[in-house]
């Protein structure tokens, strides 16, 4: 959110900056909070497209790690 912030002044990052200068920490931990959980969710889509993609091409995660 701070790269955001200081590469556009818009977004996420911007609305922790404009609530952090108005006190406004609920919204602070609003978009905290929501930030962390798209994060998180994102993570398991991914994890879900890997192994999915590695079941096509007949691997297991371990074998992708030593995969030249």
């Amino acid at each position: 959110m701070i790269a955001e912030w200081l590469a556009t002044g818009k977004d996420r990052g911007n609305l922790v900056h404009q609530s952090r200068g108005y006190l406004d920490f609920g919204r602070i931990w609003a978009v905290a909070i929501t930030t962390v959980l798209l994060s998180v969710r994102l993570c398991a889509v991914l994890l879900v497209v890997e192994r999915r993609v590695l079941a096509h091409l007949d691997m297991t995660p371990a074998e992708w790690q030593n995969f030249p």
